[in-house]
């Protein structure tokens, strides 16, 4: 009788038991932390041997790189680029676009090897929510199946409603080179910023600032607009 009891009990304990909510949160005001401009660049050029044997790929691809980031982020600097700036501004223009109240805030300190580790407390804002955006990689690649040197830029972006420990939207973009690859995160570059050579593309730095700008707004606003369709 007794466990009879308890087993109903029981029952009628995890019947009753309150569901979880999963809610939209309301959201009315943004405030985005500034984005900081990207300080080196990458040049990744992967080789087919890679396939055939992994580390004799690494050790070419190594040797095949050796140098090449350097000169290239001194080349892109003297470019006097405002990635940081046009990512900013495309994801506001785009929020305030679908009816968001956007603001712009001071950046916090974050740890330049972590980048994504971000105290959000320290976010001086009255805003429902903030949005915290940084480049994890920008520069030019050649993957396994190209000849060509394409642009690549990836950025993460994180959405935390005010007083909360998690985020609501966190994700990868990518533009360039990795929309072959990553094709769930991708926005595809134009055609003419292709390169036969390092050497070739180097020589172009206009045209490949041309082709980072474009990139950066085309990610800002694809950002907002995913966000958007998550607080739907």
């Amino acid at each position: 009788m007794a466990l009879t009891l308890f087993c109903c009990a029981m029952f009628w304990g995890c019947a009753n038991k309150a569901p979880e909510i999963t809610r939209t949160p309301t959201i009315s005001t943004i405030a985005i932390v500034s984005v900081a401009e990207p300080k080196k660049m990458s040049v990744v050029n992967r080789n087919p041997l890679a396939f055939v044997s992994p580390l004799a790929g690494v050790i070419t691809d190594k040797v095949n790189n050796m140098g090449k980031p350097e000169a290239f982020t001194e080349t892109m600097l003297r470019q006097n680029m405002k990635m940081a700036i046009l990512l900013t501004d495309s994801i506001a223009e785009e929020l305030r676009s679908n009816g968001y109240t956007v603001s712009i805030v001071d950046a916090v300190p974050v740890p330049e090897d972590d980048p994504d580790e971000i105290d959000f407390r320290q976010v001086k804002t009255d805003a429902d929510a903030i949005l915290y955006v940084y480049f994890t990689d920008v520069g030019l690649a050649s993957y396994f199946t190209s000849s060509s040197y394409l642009p690549r830029i990836n950025i993460n972006g994180a959405l935390r409603v005010k007083d909360e420990h998690d985020d609501f939207y966190n994700e990868d973009l990518c533009y360039g080179e990795h929309h072959r690859v990553r094709r769930t995160c991708a926005v595809a570059a134009d055609p003419k910023f292709s390169y036969s050579s390092f050497d070739a593309a180097i020589t172009r730095a206009a045209e490949i600032r041309e082709a980072f700008e474009t990139g950066t707004q085309a990610l800002g606003k694809r950002m907002a607009i995913e966000i958007k369709a998550a607080l739907k």
